[in-house]
């Protein structure tokens, strides 16, 4: 109810970080519609095998964050992605850059 009010009084958006390994469902993305909220992701790569080594992650979580980003993407709800740069990612980086582009953020 708090979010409700304060959206009518002030012009202003929710911004929740995540890493997107959790299932988004329609009922989320209606939710944070309603909240006015965006979505910050954090992805150190795009590369499958960089990402599992850089969060020690299962081969499954990688295919779902990709395919969290690009629903949030289509629904206009990814603000921006926050990136650390490592020896593990650097050569990557480019890649990011233009997926994150492609994305619209």
């Amino acid at each position: 109810m708090f979010f409700y009010i304060f959206k009518l009084f002030y012009n202003f958006f929710l911004l929740i970080n995540t890493n997107a390994t959790i299932l988004i469902t329609k009922d989320f993305i209606s939710l944070l519609k309603r909240l006015n909220a965006k979505l910050a992701v954090h992805l150190d790569t795009i590369n499958k095998d960089t990402y599992i080594r850089i969060n020690k992650a299962d081969k499954k979580i990688f295919s779902t964050v990709i395919r969290n980003i690009k629903l949030l993407s289509k629904n206009r709800l990814l603000h921006r992605f926050n990136v650390v740069i490592s020896k593990y990612n650097i050569d990557e980086f480019d890649n990011l850059i233009a997926f994150a582009n492609k994305m619209e953020t």
